[in-house]
C-alpha cells in the first residue's frame, strides 16, 4: 500500500467533514469531489511446499533453499522456521517469497533444500534434498528424509574454489556448475533404477510407497547415521574455529584470530550407502560380499565431509579460505557415534579397538584420506583469480599416517568456451610428528600444470611438466624455493601474482599447441634427474576414462608412449625425432575436444569399506575432482 496516498486520502476526508460535508452557501457552485485512489494491490506471494520425515522430537526447525550453495541455512537463503505436523514422523512446511526475481531464480536453477533440526543441541540432524527445480525436472514431490540426504551430493569444488564464481548467475561457471550437479544426480538415479530396481517416483515417494525397500524401519536406522554426520559436522567446525582463533594461527603468515569467517559444510553418508537400504536382502550388501548380517549387527558406513571456512578481505583485498576434505568411517555403539578404523575386521560389528570418539585429532588417525587446503585468492579481473595454495594430504595406510605437502601459485580463468586453471607448485618434504603433518623443507620436485574444461562437451585436457631438480639447472632454475614466502611478499604490494611465479604461470597452457615446446623442454633437461611431460584427456564429465600421452626420462633416456583407455597404442624408448612425431600424430586425435568412446557405463560400488585402508574404494566426488587428477599427474 502506498503510504503517501493513504495519508492524503485520510486528510481529504477530515477536511471535507470539517467543512460540513456540503450544503448551499453564497450561491457558489459545489466543487466536484476528488476521487479516492484505488488501493495498491498487495504483492503476490509465491510458495514452495514440501514435507520431511524424522523420528526426532523437534525443539527447533529451519528449512531453507540454499541460494549460495554452502549446504547450510544462513541469512542469504530463503527460509522458514514454521512447520505443521501430519503425524508423529511426517511434517509439512512452506517457504514463501514475494520477490518475483527470487521465485524465477528458484524455478530455473537447482538449489538444494536444507533442513536443520535441533541445531546447537546434542540431538542435531541435518537433512538434504536436491530441491524444487530438480524435483520438477524428474516429476516428483519434495520429500526430505535420510534417503534424500545421502542422495543429495552437491559438487563442493574443494580444490578449484567454485564459491568464488557462484555469486554471479550470469557467468559461464554458474551454468557449468548447474550442469555438473544435475549430471551427478542423474547418474545416481540411473544407478538406483538399473542396479537396485527402484523407479524414480518410488525412490522419491512417501516411505513404504514403493515395491521394495524404503520403509520407516530402514529410514529410522539410516537417520541415526545421518544424525551422526550432523554431530560430526558440529564437532569439526567447533574444533577448527577454536584453532583459527588461537594466537599464532594463520594462512600464509596472516593471522586468523579476531576475523569472522563464513562457514560452508556438507557432512553425510556416501551415496553408495543407499545400496544396502535399497536392497531386498537388507541388511546384506547387494554385491554379495556380506551375506551373514542381521538387523542387530553394527556396521561401519563411509561418510564424506567437506568444510570450508572463508574470510572476505583477509589481507589487502585478498580472500582467505581453509578447506577440509575427508572420508571417515562412522559406526555406532549403544546409540553413540564413533569413528571406525578403515580395516576389514572393523566393517561389521566393529570391536572396541576399532572405535574412537569424535574429535579432529581422532579424525586424523582414523580416516583413510584427508586433505587440508589453505588458499588466499584475489580477483584480478572479471572471471579471473590469482591464488596461493598450501596443500596438505594425509593417508592412513594401516600404520603411521603418510603425509604430503605442496605449495603452489595458481591462476584460474573462465571464458564463454572453457574453464582453465594453471598452477606452479613445489613439493615439500612432510612427515607425521605424532599428532599432525609437519613440513620439512622443499623436496626438489616442482610441477607445472594446466587444466582446461571445455564447456561444450564438459571434457577436460590436463597438461603437466614435472622435474626432480628444482632450482639447480634446466627449465626450473629460477623457480622460487619458498612459494610461501613469495606469497607473503606479494600480498602487501599487489593484488595479483608477480615476478617469476607469474612467468611460469604464463608459460603453461592446456592446449595441444604447446606440445612442441614441451618436447624441447624435456629433451634439454639434465638426464641425471627424472622429468616427465604428461597430457591426459578425459572425454566424459565425472569419469576417469582417459587417454594419455607420456614423455619421460625414467630409464635415463627419453621415452614416449600413447595410451588410450588403458591400452598402449604405441611407444618408443630412445626415440628418434621421426618416432616422436609418429607417436604424437597418432595420439593427438585422442586428446582433442570432441573425441569420445560412445556411451559411458555408470559403475556401482559397495557401501562397505572392505578393508582397503590405502585408498577410497567407495564412490565419491573425490574420485572425479581436480585434486584426484592432480594426484594422478604427480605420479612419477
Amino acid at each position: 500500500m502506498n503510504i503517501k496516498n493513504t495519508l492524503l486520502t485520510i486528510l481529504s476526508v477530515i477536511l471535507l467533514a470539517a467543512c460540513g460535508g456540503g450544503g448551499g452557501g453564497g450561491g457558489s457552485a459545489t466543487p466536484n469531489p476528488t476521487p479516492t485512489p484505488a488501493p495498491t494491490p498487495a504483492p503476490e506471494t509465491y510458495s514452495f511446499e514440501g514435507n520431511f520425515y524424522t523420528t526426532k522430537s523437534i525443539s527447533s526447525f529451519n528449512a531453507c533453499i540454499d541460494l549460495n550453495f554452502n549446504m547450510t541455512c544462513d541469512s542469504s537463503d530463503l527460509q522458514t522456521s514454521n512447520y505443521e505436523s501430519n503425524s508423529q514422523t511426517n511434517y509439512n512446511f512452506t517457504i514463501t517469497t514475494q520477490n518475483e526475481s527470487v521465485k524465477n531464480q528458484i524455478n530455473e536453477n537447482v538449489y538444494f533444500l536444507v533442513i536443520e533440526l535441533n541445531k546447537n543441541t546434542d540431538d542435531y540432524l541435518k537433512l538434504y534434498h536436491p530441491g524444487f527445480r530438480y524435483s520438477d525436472l524428474i516429476g516428483v514431490s519434495v520429500n526430505t528424509n535420510p534417503f534424500s540426504t545421502a542422495f543429495s551430493d552437491n559438487y563442493d569444488w574443494v580444490q578449484f574454489p567454485g564459491f568464488l564464481y557462484l555469486d554471479n548467475s550470469n557467468e559461464p561457471f554458474y551454468a557449468h556448475h548447474q550442469e555438473q550437479v544435475v549430471d551427478i544426480l542423474d547418474r545416481e538415479i540411473y544407478r538406483i533404477r538399473n542396479t537396485d530396481g527402484l523407479e524414480v517416483n518410488e525412490f522419491f515417494s512417501e516411505l513404504s510407497n514403493n515395491s521394495c525397500c524404503l520403509n520407516e524401519e530402514r529410514a529410522n536406522l539410516f537417520e541415526s547415521y545421518a544424525s551422526h554426520g550432523s554431530k560430526l559436522e558440529r564437532r569439526l567446525v567447533d574444533d577448527l574455529l577454536d584453532i583459527a582463533q588461537t594466537e599464532g594461527a594463520n594462512f600464509f603468515g596472516v593471522p586468523t584470530a579476531g576475523k569472522t569467517p563464513t562457514i560452508n559444510t556438507n557432512v553425510r553418508p556416501f551415496k553408495s550407502s543407499l545400496r544396502i537400504f535399497n536392497s531386498s536382502t537388507f541388511p546384506n550388501d547387494t554385491t554379495g560380499i556380506y551375506v551373514n548380517l542381521d538387523k542387530g549387527d553394527r556396521f561401519t558406513l563411509p561418510f564424506s565431509a567437506y568444510i570450508n571456512i572463508s574470510y572476505e578481505n583477509f589481507v589487502n583485498g585478498w580472500t582467505g579460505s581453509f578447506a577440509m576434505e575427508t572420508y571417515p568411517g562412522i559406526t555406532e555403539y549403544l546409540g553413540d557415534a564413533y569413528f571406525s578404523k578403515r580395516e576389514a575386521e572393523c566393517d561389521i560389528n566393529p570391536g572396541f579397538t576399532c572405535r574412537s570418539t569424535f574429535s579432529l585429532q581422532n579424525l586424523l588417525t582414523s580416516t583413510p584420506y584427508q586433505r587440508e587446503i589453505f588458499r588466499v585468492s584475489s580477483r584480478t579481473s572479471n572471471g579471473n583469480y590469482d591464488s596461493f595454495v598450501d596443500n596438505y594430504r594425509l593417508r592412513n595406510t594401516g600404520g603411521e599416517p603418510d603425509c604430503a605437502n605442496w605449495e603452489a601459485a595458481e591462476r584460474s580463468s573462465i571464458s564463454i568456451n572453457y574453464i582453465e586453471y594453471k598452477r606452479i607448485e613445489n613439493a615439500i618434504d612432510s612427515f607425521w610428528d605424532g599428532q599432525n603433518c609437519a613440513s620439512g623443507g622443499n623436496s626438489g620436485w616442482v610441477y607445472q600444470y594446466a587444466f582446461k574444461t571445455y564447456l561444450d562437451t564438459k571434457s577436460q585436457l590436463s597438461v603437466s611438466f614435472g622435474s626432480e631438480n628444482c632450482c639447480f639447472d634446466g627449465y626450473f632454475v629460477n623457480m622460487p624455493y619458498d612459494i610461501y614466502q613469495e606469497a607473503e611478499n606479494i600480498f602487501n604490494s599487489s593484488n595479483s601474482i608477480t615476478g617469476e611465479l607469474d612467468n611460469y604461470l604464463n608459460d603453461i597452457s592446456a592446449d595441444l599447441s604447446i606440445l612442441g615446446d614441451l618436447v624441447n623442454r624435456i629433451s634439454n633437461q639434465n638426464l641425471f634427474y627424472y622429468h616427465f611431460v604428461r597430457l591426459v584427456f578425459y572425454p566424459y564429465p565425472w569419469s576417469n576414462t582417459r587417454n594419455e600421452l607420456m614423455i619421460d626420462t625414467a630409464t635415463g633416456e627419453l621415452g614416449i608412449y600413447c595410451d588410450v583407455n588403458g591400452e598402449r597404442l604405441l611407444g618408443y624408448l630412445g626415440p628418434t625425432s621421426q618416432q616422436i612425431d609418429e607417436v604424437i600424430d597418432l595420439c593427438v586425435p585422442y586428446l582433442t575436444n570432441g573425441f569420445n568412446f560412445g556411451s559411458e557405463p555408470i559403475e556401482s560400488y559397495s557401501p562397505y569399506i572392505g578393508g582397503d585402508t590405502t585408498t577410497i574404494n567407495n564412490f565419491s566426488s573425490y574420485k572425479f575432482s581436480h585434486e584426484y587428477r592432480i594426484d594422478y599427474l604427480r605420479k612419477h
